[in-house]
């Protein structure tokens, strides 16, 4: 197997581990603690100790800046802020 292919297969397998890493703390966070990670709003964040702190903070799919630059109205007409979970260690 060259190194290229083994490498892929690794990262492949690493995020597979992130994904259900991520999903066990978001399971025990619902069952312990009553809180569901998806409904958390844009700047919310959680802090399990000596775990994790889990922020939501938002993704632009483009350049928000110069859109809005070139085209205000239409920019203030789709804008929309899309929530994403970042999971940091501690």
């Amino acid at each position: 197997m060259g190194r290229l292919k083994a490498g892929r297969l690794l990262e492949a397998q690493g995020e597979k581990d992130v994904k259900a890493a991520k999903a066990a703390i978001s399971d025990w966070l619902k069952k312990e603690r009553n809180v569901d990670v998806s409904t958390l709003k844009i700047g919310e964040f959680i802090c399990i100790e000596d775990v994790a702190l889990i922020e939501v903070g938002k993704r632009n799919k483009l350049d928000e800046d110069s859109f809005l630059l070139a085209w205000p109205t239409l920019h203030a007409q789709f804008k929309k802020d899309f929530s994403v979970c970042y999971f940091k260690p501690q």
